[in-house]
This record gives structure tokens, C-alpha cells and sequence, in this order.
């Protein structure tokens, strides 16, 4: 089947993919075309630009979390029945769990996939040093194919005239973009990266004409429609598994300025296996709808903090919940929002911690579950990430925690995954696409809770 792709590369982190990608999507949605969005990485803040750009949820693509298979799984279920696809890259194009494979990298998904690449250099100040960077990342592995090169931060027409005539006269590569220093092109940060699309809500008018002034986007359409045709396969995991009948189980996600951080592939599989998500806001609503789960993921609640600790009745009433035994998963900001303080405010008071500002901290991870959970039995491997400033302050010796961590900090260093009633609260993030059995044991989990 064709399926028009083409994928974003940076030489390096902060070249600029995420504002050009983002704009370039945008330029060919006001075209007409249905674009679908895709980030490599476990990345929760890109994704949203992707969706505000396309008006369709972006879709995270890891080889390290997920097997090829996966991957393969999750571009033919959301690519089908759109005119393009467009993968945004991570860091620099090879980088990637180890220096001795490429598990991880956006090299790999792009051969997993048989993406064109399109590489995004930072030009400011260099010339003929674009074309040595350029050559250096085209010979380094001749199966990834880069078939174009946009050229970011350039000074002015000599600069773009220089630079230009290096690329293609010393690297055979064309250029399809030259994208000037312009304030258009800004966006806000905050200590995480992005400020998320659904805080921040900005426009992308001014990236998008940016883009448009800049880029060939006509000769851009026509590399995606030139990757070669993808073989069809019948779903594996998503799709409704045989155990799972027809009762519905309401699963509260929490959502809004403070929690943000779900991948859209994770509510699908809830979806799919009959477990409805429902958003409910813990800053701005007084209490939860009726409920039979619970999934807090991250995001920033230390920013929100005082706002958070300020609507009692919320807290009060996830206290209640957590009480009576509701299955809850609690990632990263739902951890520390479940804590007796967050970052010096109120927080909901079920767990015995207390969470502080720290230093970054930002890890592919891995773990053994040495007790089970709501999603996990006991000695099963379980792969993830974090992705935090918060560090738990000193947390209690007498903790029981779900998994000894083999990669990664977890909460103390070694272990992570705090339980308590029914409760499995972690600083790792976890894709459900890694492992959907976890949708499964959630929902059992619910269906014992309803039935209490």
C-alpha cells in the first residue's frame, strides 16, 4: 500500500525540528491535505503541536519501548486514509539508547519504516562547515536515506547563498528549505522543554508562514509519495482482546494545565479493551465524576501547586477514592500530587512523601516487578522512561514498592512504583502499546472494585 512519509531529523537537539516540523505540518494542512503527526521518543509535550498543527492526535514511535512489529502496527492504523505522514525525529538522528546498536534512534525508525529523511542543520554561522556536517551524516550509515536537507538560523540572503551552494555542490544533497532568524519562530519553554500546547495554546500562524516563505513544500509531498509501498498486516494489539466482554469500566484521567503527560496509543488500547477514559480537571472541577479507575499521569503539577492545593474538595474527594480500594495508576506528577506535600503546598495526602525541586533528570528506563500491581504480576520486565525535576525527600524506609528498577533512579535510587491500597504510584512512565496486558489486569482490577 502507498502510504506517503517523510522524516524530520536534527543534526543534534535544539536545531529547531520540533517549530519547523510543527510548521511544515500546518503549511500542508492549509493546503488541504490530511496530515498525520508521529514523534520518536517517549515525548508527551511535541505531540501536542503536531495535533494542534494537523487536528489529528500525534502518535509516539519508540524503538526501544515497542518492537518493530508495534511501530509498524501503530503508522498503518493512523496513516491509512491520510494524504501524508510526517515523523519529527529525537535529538540528533543517531542517537539512541547505546553507541552499539540503534535501538532508540530515529535512524532505526526511519529504516523500520522506509522513511525518506529530511535532515534540519543549524546553519548559524557556518557555511561550508553545513556541507561537512551534512556529508558526515549521510555517509555515516548509507540505509538511512537522506534525501533533503533545510538549513535552520540563517543570517541573511549571502548566508543562504553560501551555504545552499556547499550543501549541493560538495554533498549532492538538495536543499529544500532555508529558514531565516525571525520571532515568528520562537516558542515558550519551561523547565520540562515546550511549554504544552494545552497551557500554552498558542497560534502557529506566524511558524507557518515562516515555512511557507522558506520551504519547498511541493518538492517535500512528492519525496513522501516517493517511499516505497508498506506491506499490510492484520492488528495484533490493537484490537478488542478475546477476555475482555462487553460492560464498560470509567477510568478518571486527569487532564488539564496541570496533567497532560498520556500518549494517545495508551487511551486508544483503554478504548479498544472497553475501559472509557473520562478527563476531569483536579484544578478546576470540585470532585470527580463516577468512577471505577483511576490514571493520573504527569505534567506539572509543581507549577500548579497552590492552585492544586487550593481546591480542598478535590483532594478530599481522590482521598475518598484512594481509600476505598479505587485501582489507580499514578505516573511521575500524579506520584507526587498523591504525596503529603507537592513542592511546599497541600497535596492530596494518601502517600507518606513529600516532593521537592531538584535537578533534571530525564531517562529511557527498565524494571522488574519484585511485587504485582493493578496493571503487573510479580518477575515481569517492564520498560519505560522518566522525565522530572521533583525528587521524593527522603522517603520512608518502610515504603513497598512495585519495581526494582534496572535501568533508571525509580524514587529512592533503586526501586520505584509505590503501593498502597490499590495504588501503584511511579516516577516511570509507561506506553501500554510496550506491554497491553497491563489494560487487561486494570480492568480486572476495576471489575473487582465495582463488584466490592
Amino acid at each position: 500500500m502507498k502510504l506517503p512519509r517523510i522524516l524530520f531529523a536534527g543534526s543534534g537537539s535544539g536545531v529547531g525540528k520540533t517549530v519547523i516540523t510543527t510548521g511544515i505540518m500546518a503549511a500542508l494542512k492549509a493546503r488541504g491535505l490530511a496530515v498525520q503527526g508521529y514523534k520518536v521518543g517517549p515525548d508527551y509535550i511535541d505531540p501536542g503541536y503536531h495535533r494542534e498543527a494537523t487536528s489529528n492526535p500525534s502518535r509516539n514511535l519508540d524503538s526501544y519501548l515497542m518492537k518493530p512489529q508495534t511501530i509498524r502496527e501503530i503508522f498503518l492504523r493512523n496513516s491509512i486514509g491520510k494524504d501524508i505522514s510526517i515523523i519529527e525525529g529525537v535529538r540528533g538522528l543517531f542517537e539512541g539508547v547505546s553507541i552499539q546498536d540503534e535501538v532508540g534512534s530515529t535512524s532505526h525508525i526511519a529504516k523500520i519504516l522506509e522513511a525518506p529523511v529530511i535532515l534540519i542543520v543549524n546553519a548559524r554561522s557556518i557555511t561550508k562547515s553545513a556541507a561537512a556536517i551534512v556529508e558526515g551524516f549521510r555517509s555515516f550509515d548509507r540505509d538511512v536515506r537522506i534525501k533533503g536537507v533545510i538549513l535552520n538560523n540563517i543570517a541573511g540572503e549571502g548566508h543562504k547563498r553560501k551555504a545552499v551552494s556547499a550543501v549541493e555542490n560538495f554533498c549532492g544533497v538538495e536543499v529544500l528549505g532555508a529558514i531565516p532568524r525571525d520571532e515568528r519562530m520562537k516558542m515558550r519553554d519551561r523547565h520540562l522543554g515546550l511549554i504544552p500546547m494545552v497551557e500554552s495554546r498558542i497560534r502557529l500562524d506566524g511558524v507557518r508562514s515562516v515555512i511557507e516563505e522558506s520551504v519547498e513544500l511541493d518538492r517535500i509531498v512528492r519525496i513522501a509519495e516517493d517511499a516505497p509501498p508498506v506491506e499490510v498486516d492484520d492488528p495484533v494489539i490493537f484490537l478488542r482482546q478475546k477476555e475482555v466482554d462487553d460492560t464498560v469500566f470509567r477510568v478518571g484521567v486527569a487532564y488539564d494545565d496541570a496533567f497532560n503527560f498520556y500518549y494517545e496509543d495508551s487511551l486508544d488500547l483503554l478504548r479498544i479493551n472497553r475501559c472509557e477514559p473520562i478527563f476531569f480537571s483536579p484544578l478546576n472541577d470540585q470532585e470527580p465524576p463516577e468512577l471505577d479507575g483511576l490514571y493520573l499521569g504527569g505534567g506539572y503539577p509543581e507549577v500548579f501547586a497552590e492552585r492544586l492545593a487550593s481546591n480542598e474538595r478535590m483532594l478530599k474527594a481522590i482521598k475518598k477514592l484512594l481509600d476505598d480500594g479505587i485501582p489507580t495508576i499514578a505516573e511521575c506528577g500524579g506520584l507526587i500530587y498523591l504525596g503529603e506535600r507537592l513542592c511546599g503546598s497541600k497535596g492530596v495526602g494518601f502517600l507518606p512523601i513529600e516532593s521537592k525541586m531538584g535537578r533534571r533528570y530525564v531517562k529511557l528506563t527498565e524494571a522488574e516487578t519484585i511485587r504485582e500491581s493493578v496493571i503487573l504480576g510479580r518477575g515481569e520486565r517492564v520498560r519505560g522512561h522518566e522525565f522530572h525535576y521533583t525528587v521524593i525527600e527522603n522517603p520512608p524506609a518502610d515504603l513497598r514498592f512495585a519495581y526494582r528498577m534496572l535501568r533508571g533512579d525509580g524514587i529512592d535510587g533503586e526501586h520505584d512504583g509505590i503501593l498502597q491500597e490499590r495504588v501503584l504510584a511511579s516516577y516511570m512512565h509507561l506506553h501500554f502499546a510496550s506491554k497491553p496486558e497491563m489494560v487487561l489486569r486494570f480492568r480486572k482490577e476495576m471489575r473487582r472494585f465495582r463488584r466490592r
